[in-house]
């Protein structure tokens, strides 16, 4: 069902759309973790440099599914901006699936020219 969801917001202005993703994502701890999830997913088709620091904290979400989709919407950001962030959390996270998918993300923004 989310994935029609998408569809219609591909057809919808794109600046309306990610307004609404900044909104949404403000307070995270009143966002159920379905939601968290959906909403954070949808930052990878919908970056913007507004969501950093909240994309920042969700990498310290106690379920490591939504610590993956954070690390990968933080790689559709800035890569300079990103990398110092992905490797202070690959530091200390404990989940193998997080770690690879951070290391994953790390390595495709290495390939971004500088």
């Amino acid at each position: 069902m989310y994935q029609l969801v998408e569809d219609v917001f591909f057809q919808m202005d794109e600046q309306l759309v990610t307004q609404a993703l900044l909104t949404n994502l403000l307070d995270v701890t009143r966002l159920s973790a379905y939601v968290l999830y959906w909403n954070v997913q949808l930052c990878l088709s919908f970056p913007h440099a507004g969501m950093l620091p909240t994309l920042a904290q969700v990498l310290n979400h106690p379920l490591p599914d939504i610590r993956t989709m954070a690390a990968y919407a933080l790689g559709q950001q800035e890569a300079d901006t990103v990398a110092p962030i992905l490797r202070q959390q690959l530091a200390v996270e404990d989940d193998m699936g997080v770690i690879a998918a951070i290391r994953e993300v790390l390595e495709d923004l290495s390939m971004l020219p500088q």
